[in-house]
């Protein structure tokens, strides 16, 4: 797929919607960088999909050890994933409901995510750069093991 956001300059940053259907509004966001590794950013919809976006580094950015690819606009961040989590309860149907959470460990191998139904979800990956899976709830987290009070 094409770039979602090209940054033109510091502080300038032109986006285009590289997905194939109507952009849903962001509800949620965690971004993760070192300065040494990509720049990784997660990003939770009032839809109920959450999306990982990875920066690519163009011809003089950090890859190249210098700041052309930043000020040429050659970096850009790049749709890498697309998640919803399926609950039994909705007969394995995507949950639509929106991520309010996020966020992202450092070493990129897990995240949670938690939405206005107040289901914390865990995500894990094998390893930096390998597709996330949900791994499961958060204990306690669901509507129904909530005590009202």
């Amino acid at each position: 797929s094409s770039a979602a956001v090209r940054m033109e300059a510091p502080g300038v940053v032109v986006t285009t919607n590289v997905l194939n259907s109507p952009a849903t509004p962001i509800s949620a966001c965690s971004v993760v960088g070192d300065g040494c590794s990509p720049l990784t950013l997660l990003t939770g919809h009032v839809d109920g999909q959450i999306r990982l976006w990875v920066m690519k580094y163009g011809r003089g950015g950090r890859e190249g050890g210098g700041e052309e690819g930043r000020k040429g606009g050659r970096n850009c961040l790049t749709l890498a994933q697309e998640l919803a989590y399926v609950s039994s309860a909705s007969g394995g149907s995507p949950s639509k409901a929106p991520i309010t959470a996020l966020t992202l460990s450092q070493d990129l191998r897990r995240f949670y995510s938690g939405d206005t139904m107040g289901v914390v979800c865990a995500w894990t990956s094998s390893s930096p750069g390998s597709s996330f899976v949900a791994s499961g709830l958060v204990e306690g987290s669901t509507p129904s093991s909530r005590r009202e009070g």
